[in-house]
């Protein structure tokens, strides 16, 4: 990754905080040691607030510069997502804290749904949240994956409409096989173009040609996407 010269390289978080001493290891070991930026990504689900000061300390001591503030997935032996006491109720919330505590240091990431999220289909309910998080100090958003480029650009076009001038960043997700293809697509609720359901379906008990299939259609997606003037891709 280091050769290809990212912006940044991402290094997620743990449900609840799970491994995210992992996390701020590999954070300090990509920034130190490599010289690779890093987004560090932090959730507020079942987070005790100290564990987030630590989180923060962690990336700001290893000169991180990025945050990406998730509200974040409950952890798996629960079904549904709640505040922790003294926790975080709301990425926004997330996002004012750090303000606070660390001025403008971090560039802060938001989560962008341009086809929903499984919590929340309306579309218009979701770009009023995104604002607010936005307005609350984020300074460029990353969307959830998607495989639908006119939705996404009309989305963005929306997001424009409503004043979200930040930067945004469409989430890539490259295809391995095609059980995991429909599995991530359908977990995220991401449409699925008919061009690529009657290029993929032929091939898809072949690992390799899915691959091979799937890296044309995603490297169209990519081109189009730069086409439209969006210059950053998120993989």
């Amino acid at each position: 990754m280091h050769d290809l010269g990212p912006s940044f390289i991402d290094v997620t978080w743990g449900a609840g905080g799970t491994l995210s001493h992992l996390t701020c290891e590999m954070v300090n070991v990509a920034q130190t040691f490599y010289g690779l930026e890093t987004c560090m990504h932090l959730t507020c689900t079942d987070m005790e607030l100290e564990k987030v000061d630590n989180a923060l300390k962690e990336a700001y001591k290893a000169g991180c510069s990025n945050i990406l503030a998730l509200r974040g997935d409950p952890p798996r032996e629960k079904e549904k997502w709640q505040a922790i006491e003294g926790g975080f109720r709301y990425a926004k919330d997330l996002i004012k804290y750090i303000r606070e505590r660390y001025g403008d240091h971090f560039d802060i990431g938001v989560a962008g749904y341009p086809e929903g999220c499984d919590d929340q289909q309306d579309p218009d309910i979701l770009l009023d949240h995104l604002k607010e998080k936005i307005d609350a100090g984020g300074t460029f958003i990353v969307t959830q994956m998607f495989y639908d480029v006119d939705n996404f650009l009309d989305w963005v076009g929306k997001c424009r409409a409503r004043g979200i001038n930040v930067p945004i960043i469409p989430g890539i997700m490259p295809i391995q096989t095609h059980a995991a293809f429909l599995r991530r697509a359908g977990w995220s609720n991401c449409k699925i173009p008919q061009k690529w359901t009657d290029a993929l379906e032929p091939v898809k008990n072949d690992d390799a040609k899915v691959r091979e299939v799937g890296k044309g259609l995603v490297a169209e997606m990519c081109q189009s996407i730069i086409g439209a003037g969006i210059v950053h891709l998120h993989l």
